[in-house]
């Protein structure tokens, strides 16, 4: 029998088959310390409400479509740690998330407008490992989250002529907790894993307004910094498959929601007023495949 790689994964902890002794005997590969790699990819769909909404009256920008922040995108997400004993270990992991443009058109008024945003995410965590449960295997973690974002929107009006943009970047450092949760199937190669965790963030955005190319209205740069406080949840579902004694293949499915993380306006007219109604969530979900290997 072979055991599953423990505390290898961003919000996964894979099943173990036996015990730790059991398994050292085994494959002669389980002593402690062990490092352990994983590499992850998968595809999010952008499920957030609008947070960018055009002025019904304005003759030009009125029949634009309101905007979320981004559109479909993908993620990425590398991770290193140790298993330091059969109770405790650490790790670091770095994430990526592209998410593509959400646009809008309007060919009768020569306008269209889009927004786009992307997010890396840097997790220090330590993991402790619930025994005596012979059916689950249980992992509780806690550390630090640290965020940065940023969202940018333009739209045109006039065939291009007039220009308004909005340039929004967000950095937010906070303490994250979770646990993890595994069941090993009777096949001893498969296991069920789940996962569910939630940071709390506090930070800074810096929001930036610019409006140029109309002679009767005025040109204007803005630039304002406001302090920020962010919450972050996240929860994923798989099933990890045994490859060899040493790695691990997981195919899953992810949810992360990152509340108040989007600036919100509503009322964006062809003169570059708007008014700003605060902040909205970003929420995410997709499938994911993430491979794990044990360093000896």
């Amino acid at each position: 029998m072979r055991r599953f790689l423990l505390a290898t994964t961003a919000i996964a902890a894979l099943a173990a088959h036996v015990q730790m002794a059991q398994a050292a005997d085994a494959t002669g590969y389980a002593d402690y310390p062990s490092a352990f790699i994983s590499f992850e990819g998968g595809y999010y769909f952008n499920a957030s409400q609008e947070n960018v909404d055009f002025d019904d009256d304005d003759s030009e920008l009125g029949n634009l479509d309101s905007l979320r922040p981004g559109g479909n995108g993908w993620q990425g997400r590398f991770e290193l740690g140790q298993r330091l004993n059969e109770t405790w270990d650490f790790k670091i992991g770095l994430s990526a998330i592209a998410l593509g443009s959400d646009s809008t058109d309007d060919n009768d008024a020569r306008s269209d407008a889009s927004q786009d945003m992307d997010l890396q995410i840097l997790d220090l965590e330590a993991g402790y490992h619930l025994g005596g449960m012979d059916s689950v295997e249980a992992r509780l973690f806690a550390g630090v989250r640290g965020l940065h974002a940023r969202s940018q929107t333009s739209w045109h009006a006039d065939e291009g002529d007039k220009l308004g943009e909005f340039d929004d970047e967000v950095y937010a450092l906070g303490p994250r907790v979770g646990v993890d949760l595994a069941v090993p199937m009777d096949t001893h190669d498969i296991a069920l894993v789940g996962s569910v965790s939630g940071s709390l963030l506090f930070g800074t955005v810096d929001s930036e307004a610019s409006y140029r190319g109309d002679p009767i209205f005025n040109d204007y740069d803005t630039d304002t910094t406001d302090t920020q406080t962010l919450w972050n949840v996240e929860g994923m579902a798989g099933v990890a498959f045994g490859i060899g004694e040493r790695a691990d293949l997981t195919l899953g499915y992810r949810v992360a929601q990152f509340g108040d993380l989007a600036v919100d306006r509503s009322d964006v007219d062809k003169a570059g007023d708007f008014s700003a109604n605060g902040e909205s969530d970003l929420l995410l979900h997709g499938p994911f495949a993430r491979l794990t290997v044990e360093i000896p």
